[in-house]
Formats: structure tokens, C-alpha cells, sequence
């Protein structure tokens, strides 16, 4: 009974996504800065298809200083009012 309340909670969440998808891609190719090459509404799903899988994004990594760690802890603190 779990199992088939976990599927129809995917199935839901597929469905969701996929209009989602499907809304975000009619906007990104009918206003005025549409892009050259037309997309797909694959293009903007957030859970990839089975077998669909997209090549890796190689990730720069950046090294940060203790003391701009340091100044960016404080600006979030700050802003949350919390420091």
C-alpha cells in the first residue's frame, strides 16, 4: 500500500513538473526575446527522464579567504537581523 501512494505521489509530481515545463517553454518562445534556436519544453524539466540523462556540468570550484567567509557571514547576518 506504501508503494502505490509513493507512485502516485511521483506520477503527481512528474505531471506538475511537466506542465511546468511546458508553460515556462511557450514563454521562453513566444516573447520578444525569443531565443534563435527553438527549445523543446525537455529542455526545462527539473526531473530528467530515464535513459535522458544530460552530460555532468563541470563546476569551477572557487577558493574562498577566511576573511571574505568571514565578511559574507556577517552581511547574511545583517540582512537577516540577526547580528
Amino acid at each position: 500500500m506504501f508503494d502505490a501512494l509513493l507512485k502516485r505521489q511521483r506520477v503527481g509530481i512528474e505531471i506538475q513538473d511537466r506542465q511546468f515545463a511546458q508553460l515556462t517553454w511557450w514563454v521562453a518562445n513566444t516573447g520578444q526575446r525569443s531565443p534563435k534556436k527553438e527549445t523543446t519544453y525537455e529542455d526545462f524539466l527539473t526531473m530528467p527522464r530515464p535513459g535522458k540523462l544530460k552530460k555532468a556540468v563541470e563546476t569551477k570550484r572557487v577558493r574562498m579567504s577566511a576573511k571574505k567567509r568571514q565578511e559574507l557571514a556577517n552581511a547574511l547576518r545583517s540582512v537577516l537581523g540577526r547580528g
